[in-house]
């Protein structure tokens, strides 16, 4: 209960359900939690929609790219409005624009909703979002930097 209330995880590999469609997917937090579900629809929808992925809101996982199947895992990851979003390579199935709008919306999280955000990723565009770096070799802390927020 405290996980689904206030950690949203963004896995690498998505975690997907192949039975539900995109809303379905983005939605599944909010419904487990007991929100209604026109309610739950509707949160979700606004999360697909600010991901870009309007046109694919009634599509399974497996007609998704899997840039598609990313944002779908964000959408769902941040629907409950988690107090803490762990990601683990967040950018790492989408293109320079799509990873982008990832790093700015997770940015957003953090900056403007007061969330805390901890990003695991090779992707070196996310260091201008942070507020602290550590870099880690064979899962060793090698340094640890202040960041250099926007």
């Amino acid at each position: 209960a405290f996980r689904l209330h206030n950690i949203g995880i963004i896995y690498q590999s998505f975690h997907l359900i192949d039975a539900l469609n995109v809303v379905e997917n983005a939605e599944l937090p909010l419904a487990v939690s007991g929100m209604s579900r026109p309610e739950s629809w509707h949160r979700a929808l606004l999360l697909i929609e600010k991901l870009g992925l309007h046109d694919r809101r009634l599509f399974h996982p497996r007609a998704l790219s899997g840039g598609e199947k990313q944002r779908v895992a964000i959408a769902r990851a941040l629907a409950n409005a988690p107090t803490l979003i762990l990601a683990d390579e967040p950018t790492g199935s989408l293109d320079a624009k799509a990873g982008r709008e990832v790093i700015e919306l997770l940015h957003e999280q953090a900056a403007l909703r007061g969330r805390g955000v901890v990003v695991a990723s090779h992707d070196q565009r996310i260091c201008r979002y942070a507020d602290q770096i550590v870099h880690l070799e064979f899962g060793r802390v090698v340094s640890t930097t202040s960041g250099h927020p926007r």
